[in-house]
């Protein structure tokens, strides 16, 4: 069994990699033409695979590995560490097939790549906090959280925060907008398969592209927090040593698609404009909406407190909860059995966010750092 970062594949059948190396012709004005040979220091190539349903590990349909495998050229290299036949790294995918054959218990599949030898790459993540498009109210300063298995060495970082997660503990580290974390694990391949994020379709399949639909029953998770579709509404569950309910959001969410597909961060996307995006690392959810006037998010508990642009509320464990809006529009609201934000624009689009605080975390601290959240882009140092 071979694992491709979270991907497995259950053969390798050949590998065909070299160094590169590129021609260059340059012409000259005062002088005769001359070739360049340059080496990219990269190695190239492909690998051969075999897919089949009863030697995989997890199961997985040969729908599931199609779309696995045609997943991999969408993703970032660091997502794709690598032990194979003497080759540790990284690749990066190209491009990649898969075709079914007579046999009834295998396909097969080709990936082409470059490959980052671990000896001389790191992977790292960006931190690119959500400052610009939002200004409706003064949160200072500006940072956020980025999270990784506990396992994992962050170089020359501390980290701020430990929490709890279905896959084990995870490190949260403060940071502010531009800051490059730069990471390695012992066990490179285990560090993308631990507490990442991951979609599943109704029929608890799992869906690695952008190019597949879902509908009613498929959710998102990402070991702190797992958010399930039911058409009129989504259930949320969030992980504090075991799973707990977390009520629901009586938001419609239909058929739709992943429009990002990733192990940092997962947005689903519905045919009726509403959506919902999970960040790795962070036990929240961010849903994404518009033609709606009011945001409701049934839960039994009590209101803690009320500020510009969060609710502090807590659940019958007595666990504290937050909602966090971006925008000055609407007026928040409270009730024993739910929380929420009414008179809104229904000619507006809104970003509000439902999040569960780990012990340690002080509430007012985590509610900004939910409402700087965004995307943290990949890249290898």
């Amino acid at each position: 069994m071979t694992y491709f970062g979270d991907i497995a594949i259950p053969w390798v059948s050949e590998k065909d990699t070299s160094v590169t190396k590129e021609v260059i012709e340059k012409n000259f004005v005062d002088k005769a033409p001359d070739v360049y040979e340059l080496n990219t220091n990269l190695e190239s190539g492909s690998y051969s695979i075999v897919l089949n349903e009863q030697y995989h590990p997890r199961n997985e349909s040969f729908e599931e590995q199609h779309d696995a495998v045609l997943s991999m050229p969408s993703r970032h290299a660091s997502e794709f560490p690598v032990d194979v036949g003497g080759d540790i790294g990284y690749i990066d995918v190209t491009s990649s097939t898969t075709t079914s054959t007579p046999q009834q218990e295998i396909d097969e599949g080709e990936i082409s790549i470059y490959f980052y030898e671990s000896d001389e790459y790191s992977p790292a993540v960006k931190s690119i906090l959500d400052e610009g498009r939002f200004s409706n109210f003064v949160v200072e300063p500006v940072e956020s959280l980025i999270g990784f298995p506990s396992f994992i060495n962050v170089v020359g970082e501390t980290s701020d925060y430990t929490i709890p997660s279905e896959d084990g503990d995870i490190d949260l580290y403060i940071v502010t907008s531009g800051e490059v974390l730069e990471f390695n694990s012992a066990d490179i391949v285990e560090a993308e398969q631990e507490s990442i994020c991951r979609l599943f379709d109704g029929e608890d399949n799992r869906v690695y592209s952008d190019s597949k639909d879902i509908h009613f029953g498929s959710n998102i998770e990402n070991s702190l927090i797992d958010i399930t579709f039911n058409g009129n509404s989504s259930s949320i569950e969030y992980y504090s040593g075991s799973w707990n309910d977390l009520g629901q959001v009586e938001l419609a969410s239909d058929y739709g698609y992943a429009s990002d597909n990733s192990n940092d961060f997962i947005t689903v996307e519905f045919i009726n404009d509403n959506g919902a995006s999970i960040y790795r690392g962070f036990p929240c959810v961010e849903y994404n909406f518009e033609g709606e006037s009011t945001f409701t998010h049934t839960l039994d508990g009590s209101l803690v407190s009320e500020e510009d642009y969060y609710l502090h509320y807590q659940n019958t464990l007595g666990d504290d909860m937050v909602m966090v809006k971006k925008s000055s529009d609407g007026l928040f609201f409270d009730s024993s059995s739910a929380f929420g934000v009414e008179q809104l624009n229904t000619s507006k689009e809104y970003n509000i966010f439902i999040g569960y605080v780990p012990d340690g975390i002080p509430v007012e601290d985590y509610a900004r750092y939910v409402y700087y959240l965004d995307k943290t882009p990949r890249t290898m140092i």
